[in-house]
């Protein structure tokens, strides 16, 4: 299982988003670039989308929440930011982190850490899409 970012184009995207279909097994997370300009929009949406017991106020709380999702009950997770060129605009720094965070700290704990530091842990496959 290989989790990461792709870039990809709005074409390529709408083949993937046929591919993928509607499975039990899968949560997908659509977000629109647009509606993140700050770093608090963003955490809003994602504390709402994937329903964390306590909403995120800062980066360190999201990314508890991002490697718990024990809720979830779903071996596999898709997040979508549409316009990605437009996420984040006024944030660039916020921007930077969070994709620093997804490559460092939650792709890799879905991948394999999971397993190593939570009793009964299950590695899931997360793929986050950022689409032109």
């Amino acid at each position: 299982m290989i989790n990461k970012i792709i870039y990809t184009s709005t074409q390529e995207m709408k083949e993937v988003k046929s591919k993928l279909g509607r499975s039990n097994e899968t949560y997908i997370v659509e977000i629109e670039g647009e509606q993140c300009l700050y770093l608090k929009d963003y955490l809003n949406l994602m504390s709402s989308f994937f329903r964390f017991p306590i909403k995120a106020k800062g980066l360190d709380g999201y990314n508890d929440w991002m490697r718990d999702l024990s809720w979830l009950n779903k071996k596999q997770i898709i997040i979508i930011i549409n316009n990605f060129q437009e996420f984040l605009q006024k944030d660039v720094t916020s921007k930077e982190a969070i994709l620093e965070d997804f490559t460092q700290v939650i792709l890799p704990w879905w991948e394999s850490e999971v397993i190593d530091c939570v009793v009964g842990g299950e590695t899931k496959k997360m793929l986050v899409y950022l689409v032109k």
